[in-house]
């Protein structure tokens, strides 16, 4: 997984004015029921040494499809991971870029492991921290058809506390599903705010009571909005978005909640009027992504992320906030 990198989407220049593209970003909104990706029988939930284990091969497996330009990643990783996975080698390759990925110290490995809900596949979370780093980094691995993978990752900030998930007397954790009904929010409703947030740019009303301010949320408005204006009509921006399936959220000893989920999202420039002058993008990984082009019609921006949210108990006054994410611009085309 791509879990060392913090990624930032495309900056965008047009006649000379720069306006940054915030992602995610939509103006419409399609959400889907979230789902593990191999629902299982009832199973005996995994020991610690099985989860580290499980990790180890992970570990292998992709440094091995690092170094052979990501032949062999769909054995370590699936679905919104192995996305952005490939996504990171594409962009490597783009920009001729032979360096495999290196091994990266772990310097601390913590696993939560949850007792599966009726119907959803065994999954559980590890928490690692490597050396050199400021960051903390959350994998989510599951069970499916074929095996153990990685499904999801978020990066947050290692100085930024987080509530602890709860233990019972065996050390498991517990399993949320997406209508827990305890919270100031269920898992759905945040997944369903935030995509609503990105879609609609503005951070007020309904989603201002769900979701607190940040980078993730009321920033993120800000910027769009800020963009828009920089376009100054020549060009207009429409965007999109969908909530991926899979939500994964564990109780935590405050009786909150952590939740990881996915979003795709897309962003279309379309020129407005034949005064428009052309748009191209700035930012290295927009431009090599873009092929250095500039467009005279019609520029696309498709991205993808991974999200964790903290919610907190009912009984709090406290709104739910974006801890962590991961995102990256995938691609970009257009005329």
């Amino acid at each position: 997984m791509i879990n060392r990198i913090a990624f930032v989407p495309a900056l965008v220049l047009m006649a000379g004015l720069t306006a940054a593209c915030q992602a995610p970003a939509t103006t419409s909104v399609t959400t889907r029921p979230a789902s593990s990706p191999a629902p299982t029988s009832a199973t005996a939930p995994l020991t610690q040494r099985d989860a580290s284990l499980i990790h180890a091969r992970y570990q292998r497996l992709f440094t091995q499809a690092g170094k052979a330009r990501g032949k062999g990643m769909e054995d370590a990783e699936a679905g919104l991971a192995l996305r952005l996975t490939r996504g990171q080698l594409r962009l490597a390759a783009l920009e001729k870029d032979d360096t495999p990925f290196p091994p990266f110290k772990i310097t601390k490995a913590e696993f939560t492991i949850p007792r599966p809900l009726p119907g959803q596949s065994r999954w559980f979370l590890a928490t690692l921290n490597y050396a050199g780093s400021s960051t903390t980094t959350h994998l989510i691995f599951a069970e499916t058809r074929d095996g153990w993978r990685v499904v999801a990752a978020t990066i947050s900030e290692a100085s930024q506390p987080l509530p602890a998930p709860a233990l019972d007397r065996q050390g498991l954790a517990t399993a949320l599903g997406p209508q827990a009904r305890d919270l100031v929010a269920t898992p759905r409703q945040v997944v369903q705010a935030h995509t609503t947030l990105a879609a609609k740019a503005r951070y007020d009303g309904h989603i201002r009571a769900i979701l607190a301010p940040g980078e993730q949320t009321s920033k993120m408005a800000t910027d769009i909005q800020s963009e828009r204006a920089v376009l100054r009509g020549q060009w207009r921006l429409t965007l999109a978005a969908r909530a991926l399936p899979g939500i994964y959220a564990l109780r935590t000893a405050d009786g909150g909640a952590l939740v990881w989920y996915g979003m795709r999202d897309t962003q279309t420039l379309t020129r407005s009027t034949p005064l428009a002058g052309s748009i191209s993008f700035s930012k290295p990984n927009a431009a090599t992504l873009s092929r250095h082009r500039s467009f005279t019609r019609r520029a696309v921006i498709d991205g993808a992320g991974c999200y964790l949210a903290v919610i907190p108990s009912r009984k709090s006054k406290a709104t739910t906030w974006i801890a962590g994410s991961m995102y990256l611009t995938l691609d970009i085309h257009g005329s």
